[in-house]
């Protein structure tokens, strides 16, 4: 009967009922994420002892207000208490852009919410709900709201709590717009504010391959972990592994080196062990070079390590 509530099919609920079939308490929040009133309606005519308490915030969730308008004022009625609630509510409403639940909690409810949501709806791009939270609540937002506005891409709602907030921002605002590849944010904030960004922001550029974020960082005196540097080899980035070579000082790590090997890029390995000669393993050119077309004399010329074989 639980499926049959989350998948809006009152008809077998009934069939079910009559046969002396039950269901469990997420019957309710399965119905209540659905917007299914009359399945709601039903489940607290015949099964109001199983009331689940997430069923009022998940249909605030998802934007019910007639979900939610009824529970308010019918639940005496048909579960004999009034259903509580909590914050989670509001801030859930928020979360998901749903203006006219958050108006109605605030003028119906006396749960209120949290800073949570001004951040989450800061974080998924509801700028007039952020708006409306600022002149209609008092509880504000945290230091996330910037940050996970500007990693989402929202650089309306960063422009906006710039100007309008004074809870500021962390490294983390550039770090996430830059592994998103949002460059106009990235820009924006460098411009804008003065938090900075870390070594993480070069990273999440190398991780989608955005090569102009990548040499603007590097103009800007910034440059990659090794862990950066293995994302790239391991993703065969052939523009930007020259160029960390060429610029880079971070060098990689051993699962760098032996990505270079097992995907072909005997320069790259070359340049490596040069910096770790310790990591020289001839066994892993020779698992490869069958795969490659690779002779020994040619390994030889990129890696002096290498034992010249006769394979005549």
């Amino acid at each position: 009967m639980d499926h049959a509530a989350g998948n809006k099919h009152l008809d077998v609920m009934q069939y079910l009922h009559s046969r002396n079939e039950s269901c469990s308490a997420l019957a309710y929040p399965l119905t209540a994420r659905e917007g299914r009133l009359q399945e709601l309606i039903w489940l607290t005519c015949n099964f109001p002892g199983l009331y689940h308490n997430a069923t009022f915030t998940d249909a605030a969730a998802r934007g019910h207000l007639r979900i939610v308008t009824w529970l308010h004022g019918n639940s005496e009625q048909h579960l004999g208490y009034r259903v509580k609630t909590t914050t989670a509510a509001m801030d859930w409403a928020a979360a998901g852009g749903h203006l006219e639940i958050v108006t109605w909690l605030h003028e119906n409810r006396s749960e209120g919410c949290g800073s949570d949501a001004l951040d989450m709806a800061a974080a998924n791009g509801y700028l007039y709900v952020v708006q409306w939270l600022h002149e209609n609540r008092v509880e504000g937002c945290t230091v996330p709201a910037i940050d996970d506005a500007a990693t989402n891409r929202h650089l309306d709602v960063v422009r906006w709590l710039h100007n309008n907030r004074q809870e500021g921002a962390t490294t983390d605002a550039m770090d996430g717009a830059a592994a998103g590849g949002h460059r106009e944010v990235v820009f924006w904030l460098r411009n804008k504010r003065n938090e900075g960004y870390t070594s993480a922001a070069v990273d999440g550029a190398i991780a989608i391959g955005d090569m102009e974020l990548l040499r603007w960082f590097y103009a800007n005196h910034i440059g990659c972990t090794a862990i950066g540097f293995d994302r790239a080899i391991e993703a065969r980035n052939i523009e930007m592994i020259p160029f960390l070579s060429r610029t880079g000082t971070e060098g990689c790590t051993v699962n760098g080196y032996v990505s270079a090997v097992r995907n072909g890029h005997l320069h790259i390995a070359r340049w490596i062990l040069v910096r770790q000669p310790h990591w020289y393993d001839e066994k892993d050119f020779d698992r490869v070079k069958l795969k490659y077309g690779w002779t020994s004399v040619i390994i030889l010329a990129a890696i002096p390590w290498y034992s010249l074989v006769d394979e005549s």
